[in-house]
């Protein structure tokens, strides 16, 4: 099976450079969770991140990366340099907060006031930057929770068919560079565990 790049990908070409389609024929139909995301995977995610808020108007987008093994995310890119340096590492549990709640119903959110609804947390760093909602967009690949798209404006969001094909490129984009990842990762691994044991006998 193919993961193929939806069209508007021409609108945000260089990123075809970047993460390319990756053929998954002969893969099993699940991947074993890898908490690891390597930092080339966090430039291209950035990357994605800016060309979402640039496309979508949003002032902040942010990616989630998933550990299904603990049930946990973690920030891990964001569409401004500036405001993710001042802001503080951060995990979430499935369930805890908007961005919880998207991992753990592996669906799409919005939340047009975060002040006016419970699953919203960070009320004083969202106020901070005058952001008042909230959309949500699981990033999956063959049924496994990859990490969560955030997306945070000043107004509420429109939703529509265009804005949902957005979302679904995005999304497609940013789950072929965290596939691609952990699989090199899990291919150093055992590599490294090779050299290990030839070394042994």
């Amino acid at each position: 099976m193919r993961v193929t790049l939806p069209p508007w990908q021409k609108v945000v070409g260089p990123l075809a450079a970047i993460v390319p389609p990756f053929d998954l024929e002969g893969m099993p139909p699940r991947m074993e969770p890898i908490p690891a995301v390597g930092d080339h995977t966090d430039e291209v995610l950035a990357e994605i991140a800016r060309a979402a808020a640039t496309l979508m108007g949003a002032p902040l987008v942010t990616f989630w990366t998933v550990d299904e093994g603990t049930h946990t995310l973690e920030q891990r890119a964001f569409s401004d340099e500036e405001i993710g340096a001042k802001t503080p590492a951060q995990k979430r549990h499935f369930g805890e907060g908007a961005v919880g709640w998207v991992a753990l119903h592996r669906q799409f959110l919005h939340i047009p006031n975060i002040y006016a609804d419970a699953r919203a947390l960070g009320y004083a760093w969202d106020k901070s930057l005058g952001l008042t909602s909230f959309l949500g967009v699981p990033v999956m690949l063959d049924d496994v929770m990859l990490a969560v798209l955030t997306l945070n404006d000043r107004k509420p969001f429109e939703i529509d068919h265009d804005t949902h094909a957005l979302l679904e490129g995005f999304v497609a984009q940013a789950a072929v560079a965290i596939h691609n990842a952990r699989l090199y990762e899990g291919q150093e691994v055992r590599a490294a565990r090779l050299h290990t044991l030839t070394r042994l006998n």
